[in-house]
């Protein structure tokens, strides 16, 4: 058997500054009762505090500013391979609480030795042809052998036939947002300007009718920087660089976004949409500007991890280019020119739904009527849904 792990090992390498804390967060954590976060946060971490996570996690342990930022994931790895812990960071903390220790994995029972004895070698018959009388019978015992029919050969198996590929449904645009509203828990659209009854437009009051707070336009955000989160931190946050690439999401895990007491146990998968349209004619010289800023800026700032794809439309090299080395971001998907887009985002969306962390559902906010300004192309649209609070965001001017 494995020896139990040491705990005065996993003791002395909790109770580092760099992981004292997180220890007293999931202490908390457990004593309330709250679900656990994939990430933990020390917004006012000492320098001490930093250096020794750094030295602990290397670049695992995410310094900005005085924030101090680790995954769970990479503290329970530490503690495998320092301290030999079988289990997780919570039983850990419930062990040094005075907790039962996990019992250590059993050792798997060596194979048999099977030993391989030689064939035995058959000699060939020999068979004598008496060169004498006649009547020697030799003829038809040989005879036999040579017109003994062969034996048949035994039939080949025929291979299984490999099971269908599961349908996958052809949505179109109007289809893709449908399916992507239903499953998607926030949808922020950055585009200018806004049309009534355009596509953006139309998928504006599709989300306020599916209760989704949304963030329209660059005055708007300008006017008020949203302080909201989507969801509790750290989770992953999917950028999409237009409205239709919803489709994979919705493809990737058909079903439909649970409503009352029991879609507190959904999965959460935000989706933030920088609309294709925003790159045509009379569109904002300045996009992607301070409006992406800052939205992908405040979730990044807050734990999310962002995965980005940056389309196949003409924004693509600005998207990658700014995006991803600004905000730390991760290829969602680089489309290859030979492949279908659809296809290939329907394979990552599944990936990253299966690793999603369960989160509880956030109490949505008041909605409050958002107008767009007076600009002539355009006409005023009330958005219900609208989730905006009048207040800067930390580091937003």
């Amino acid at each position: 058997m494995t020896p139990r792990p040491s705990l005065e090992d996993v003791a002395e390498l909790l109770g580092s500054p760099g992981l004292a804390w997180a220890v007293q967060r999931v202490r908390g954590q457990l004593e309330s009762g709250a679900d656990p976060v994939a990430v933990l946060q020390l917004l006012s971490a000492t320098h001490a505090q930093r250096a020794a996570a750094r030295e602990l996690l290397g670049p695992a342990a995410v310094v900005r500013g005085t924030q101090l930022s680790v995954r769970v994931d990479d503290v329970e790895e530490l503690l495998r391979e320092v301290a030999g812990w079988p289990s997780d960071l919570a039983s850990a903390v419930r062990a040094l609480d005075g907790g039962p220790l996990p019992e250590p994995a059993p050792e798997p029972e060596p194979e048999p030795t099977v030993v391989v004895l030689p064939e035995p070698v058959v000699l060939p018959e020999t068979v004598v042809l008496v060169e004498t009388a006649p009547a020697v019978v030799a003829g038809p015992v040989l005879r036999e052998r040579v017109l003994a029919p062969e034996p048949e050969p035994e039939a080949e198996l025929e291979p299984e036939p490999e099971p269908e590929p599961e349908p996958r449904p052809e949505l179109d645009a109007a289809g893709a947002q449908e399916a992507g509203l239903a499953l998607a828990d926030v949808v922020v659209v950055l585009d200018l300007p806004v049309a009534p009854h355009g596509p953006t437009g139309t998928l504006l009051t599709a989300m306020g009718a599916a209760g989704l707070p949304a963030v329209v336009t660059l005055q708007q955000l300008r006017e008020a920087p949203p302080s909201w989160l989507p969801a509790p931190p750290g989770g992953t946050a999917l950028v999409c660089a237009t409205t239709a690439a919803m489709a994979a999401i919705a493809v990737a895990a058909p079903r439909r976004r649970l409503r009352g007491p029991a879609s507190s146990t959904a999965q959460h998968v935000p989706v933030v949409c920088l609309d294709a349209s925003a790159t045509e004619a009379g569109a904002d010289p300045d996009w992607p500007g301070d409006a992406v800023t800052v939205v992908l800026n405040g979730l990044r700032g807050a734990g999310w991890r962002l995965l980005l794809n940056p389309g196949d439309g003409p924004e693509s090299d600005v998207l990658t280019e700014l995006l991803v080395d600004e905000f730390d971001a991760e290829a969602w998907h680089s489309p290859a020119p030979d492949g279908a887009l659809l296809e290939l985002l329907v394979a990552d969306a599944r990936g990253f739904q299966r690793a999603a962390t369960v989160s509880p559902k956030p109490v949505p906010p008041e909605p409050v009527r958002v107008d767009l300004p007076d600009v002539p192309t355009q006409s005023r649209l009330p958005l219900a849904g609208t989730a905006l609070k009048r207040t800067s965001a930390p580091g937003i001017s």
